[in-house]
């Protein structure tokens, strides 16, 4: 099993949590990818008058997504 774990700061002090389990990696990632994709069509529906390159603004949501989200593997038991 693969859980997909969300890390998140508050108050300067460092939080987790388990955003969901899947059974395999490919499923997990595409979770991942998934938040991404709603992070970046959230973004472009809510403009906010940005002056970022073209394509910049997803650059920044997938750092956000890369920093946040890990995946590990649980043995079931």
């Amino acid at each position: 099993m693969y859980k997909v774990i969300f890390h998140y700061e508050v108050g300067g002090i460092a939080k987790q949590f388990v955003a969901d389990v899947f059974m395999t990696l490919a499923e997990a990632r595409d979770y991942i990818l998934d938040q991404f994709d709603q992070n970046v069509e959230y973004r472009n529906e809510h403009e906010d008058g940005s002056t970022l390159d073209e394509g910049h603004l997803a650059e920044i949501c997938g750092d956000v997504i890369r920093k946040n989200y890990t995946i590990e593997y649980t043995a079931e038991v």
